[in-house]
């Protein structure tokens, strides 16, 4: 029914009550219309006759004062004894209703009665409240405002008596029967649910602030309802889930308790305060969760070790929703990571004596994925979980640095990440597609991330990009760069700073090369000369330890080199590496061929070949003689010309005996013509180690007094135990140091009066 605007100057012409009895039994005829009987409707007549009375009573000229005259006793005269009657009325109408309607014997009965009728009364007081809208605005304002006694309007005073005659005499009744139909469905027996949400939203309605209406006031509400209904689901859950568990796998206990949390979700969305969603999900979580969270773990490393993702994902989201149900998890899942690598690298490492000569490709790739689907499970499973991120690298650091491999030294991972970096940045590298070698050198990086001695790493990879530099041996100039970018974005500009300077040293040294052939004497000349010019700081090469005589055919043009070097660079030495110098020549061994080989050979190698130029056979004490070479270095020289059978050993000799005769072989035959004879030498390649470690070792012990002296120099005064607290921090991002060698570098300090000590167990810097 629509209620129209009302205007006191159309209002229509009705009697005029002066008796109060009169007026009130019209207007209670009136109100029991719109209690009773509202669904028939009100003519538009009647209504504006029952507003008229109400208006005529209140308004009556001969009682009406000004406001500011307006006192408590002329408000009582206004408006309180029809205000009183209507209180009354409702007390009896309400008393009536509640003992002759809402008496049903059944749950589901009780509340579709209560459901009915306070859907019908709050429709009702609706109505009310708009009809004595004159009192309200009149009587009840102006009583509120002048005395201390508070007085509802017509729609709370009708909520108000609703909860004093009807609510406060059934609630127990209908909070039974709630929770009767609540467990009803979630046991999923046939319950009617159409009348729940109206009796719980007459909760809702009867919990407000009675002396301010737009406040909202739920304490009611929580106190009467929440509280016992979240007891009620308390102990409904934990009786089924201690019967569930013990009857039922892990696996289906998992799908059934994230079930009812969601069911629950639903139950609070469709019937009752959102505000109860959080405390009885809390409530839920812990009798489903919480209690059996123990049972719960212990199965988890089993899920993992069997790869059971549903449950893995399953029993992440239940955990997370509980306080420190995540911790458990993590450990397991790092047990689990550091297990796996551990296992992966063991399968691919050589059994024995023989564990450190892993290949280099294989220890990569059983490394990258035990991190890859470690990670994938982190982010498909945890949803990236910032913690479960930081048990993966927990557990990546340390598989990589403390595997099986690693145990006879520390510093294998990096080694072996240098040598692959190596071979896949090399000429003939099987990685030949730009996106294949982008991809591994990502991979290299995932690795080189979790390695605690990047100095490792660092003298390894400088030494073998010095050869593929050197050697021409480099597959991608862009490779390259692209390589040291990403060290540069893990390590900073420091780290590459050397790498890239070798590089530019490249470049210089074809410039001067381009410019030294384009002299007059060199355009005429029958050998084809190129060289590098490297400076010494950048680069890891050292001098031979081997002595060297420089051939004849090629003296005049070292000379002329240096000689030229000189004038465009003065005050600079040239210190010449032979033994790192390569060359071809050209050779016709068999007098009865025409074939012409081209033997790729090592400038010591070269020196030894041009010998036979003028001799065909010469004595191992000739050949040490006339090239100046060491034993070591001849003795493998010969061994590889003898496999290849360039020379031949006397019968009955071995070689590097003296007196040992060694001559060419003019029936020397192969298929290509183009022959490699410059191979490493396997005592070359150990010292090349044992000289990489010692390097290191000097490095480190470096890095760690010029760690120590910024230190000292910046805070002047330090403990022992800060000093060797905030050395550890600054260098562990080139390696882990040890407390032990940071203590032999400080006594190396003070004998080199840096420092000095003072009392027992604190340092003073010396300017």
């Amino acid at each position: 029914m629509t209620v129209p605007r009302k205007n006191n100057n159309d209002l229509p012409h009705v009697e005029k009550y002066d008796s109060l009895n009169g007026t009130w039994d019209f207007l209670k005829d009136g109100a029991l219309h719109i209690l009773d009987r509202l669904d028939e409707g009100m003519s538009i007549t009647r209504y504006m006759e029952l507003y008229t009375a109400i208006h005529n009573y209140c308004a009556d000229a001969s009682k009406t004062m000004s406001v500011e005259s307006f006192s408590d006793q002329t408000a009582n005269v206004l408006g309180e004894a029809l205000y009183n009657n209507l209180v009354l009325y409702l007390k009896e109408y309400l008393t009536n209703l509640r003992l002759t309607s809402l008496s049903e014997a059944t749950h589901e009965d009780r509340l579709a009665a209560y459901a009915k009728y306070w859907t019908r009364f709050t429709t009702s007081s609706r109505f009310l409240h708009h009809l004595f809208g004159y009192l309200n605005r009149y009587w009840v304002k102006l009583k509120n405002r002048f005395s201390d006694t508070v007085v509802y309007d017509i729609y709370t005073l009708c909520l108000v008596s609703w909860y004093h005659h009807v609510f406060a005499y059934i609630c127990d009744d209908i909070l039974t029967s709630l929770l009767y139909v609540f467990n009803r469905k979630r046991s999923h027996e046939p319950v009617d649910m159409k009348d729940v949400k109206v009796c719980v939203d007459s909760i809702t309605s009867l919990s407000f602030d009675k002396a301010d209406m737009s406040k909202a006031n739920l304490n009611s509400y929580k106190a009467f309802f929440e509280s016992r209904f979240i007891s009620s689901s308390r102990e409904y859950y934990a009786t089924e889930s201690s019967q569930y568990i013990s009857t039922h796998s892990i696996t289906d206990y998992l799908g059934k308790a994230e079930s009812r949390l969601s069911e629950e979700e639903e139950l609070v969305h469709l019937y009752l305060h959102e505000s109860t969603l959080k405390p009885l999900l809390e409530a839920v979580e812990d009798e489903l969760i919480t209690k059996h969270s123990e049972v719960l773990h212990n199965d988890f490393s089993r899920m993992l070790d069997e790869n059971c993702h549903d449950d893995i994902v399953r029993m992440y989201r239940l955990m997370s929703r509980t306080p420190n149900g995540l911790q458990p998890l993590r450990k397991s899942f790092e047990d689990f990571v550091k297990r796996s690598g551990f296992l992966a690298v063991a399968r691919i490492a050589p059994e024995g004596d023989k564990v450190s000569e892993v290949d280099p490709k294989d220890y990569l790739e059983s490394l990258l994925s035990t991190y890859l689907s470690s990670k994938r499970l982190v982010e498909d499973a945890f949803q990236g979980d910032a913690d479960f991120t930081k048990s993966l690298d927990t557990s990546c650091r340390e598989i990589i640095n403390r595997n099986v491999v690693c145990q006879p030294s520390s510093s294998r991972s990096p080694e072996l990440l240098a040598k692959y970096s190596d071979s896949v940045l090399r000429k003939n590298s099987k990685a030949a597609e730009v996106d294949d070698i982008e991809n591994i050198l990502s991979s290299i990086i995932i690795i080189f991330r979790y390695v605690e001695d990047k100095d490792v790493f660092q003298n390894f990879y400088t030494k073998l990009l010095a050869k593929r530099l050197v050697n021409g041996m480099s597959n991608s100039q862009d490779a390259e760069s692209g390589m040291l970018s990403k060290l540069k974005e893990v390590c900073g500009f420091e780290y590459t700073s050397k790498l890239q300077r070798m590089f530019q040293d490249i470049s210089l040294s074809q410039e001067l090369t381009d410019s030294f052939r384009q002299l007059p004497e060199m355009q005429k000349s029958p050998i084809d000369f190129y060289a590098m010019v490297l400076g010494t700081s950048f680069w890891p090469l050292t001098a031979s330890s081997s002595s060297f005589h420089i051939p004849p055919e090629l003296k005049s043009l070292y000379e002329r080199f240096e000689s030229y070097y000189n004038t465009c660079h003065s005050g600079r030495k040239l210190s010449w590496l032979f033994h790192l110098s390569k060359g071809e020549i050209k050779a016709r061994i068999n007098p009865n061929s025409t074939t012409t080989y081209v033997f790729q050979v090592s400038t010591f190698q070269m020196a030894v070949l041009l010998l036979y130029n003028k001799s065909d056979s010469y004595k191992y004490e000739e050949l040490i003689q006339l090239s100046g070479l060491n034993h070591d270095i001849l003795v493998g020289i010969l061994n590889i010309f003898l496999r290849a059978k360039v020379l031949l050993l006397e019968e009955g000799k071995k070689l590097g005996e003296p007196e040992s005769v060694y001559t060419i072989n003019k029936n020397f035959k192969m298929k290509k013509i183009r022959v490699q004879l410059n191979l490493p030498i396997k005592s070359e390649q150990k010292q090349e180690v044992v000289e990489t470690q010692k390097t290191i070792e000097e490095d480190r012990k470096l890095l760690l007094q010029s760690a120590i002296v910024r230190i000292m120099k910046a805070r002047r005064t330090l403990k022992h135990v800060v000093l060797v607290k905030e050395t550890i921090d600054q260098i562990k991002s080139r390696f882990a140091p040890q407390v032990s060698d940071i203590k032999r570098c400080i006594d190396m300090l003070i004998e080199k009066e840096y420092l000095e000590r003072q009392g027992r167990d604190e340092y003073v810097y010396l300017a």
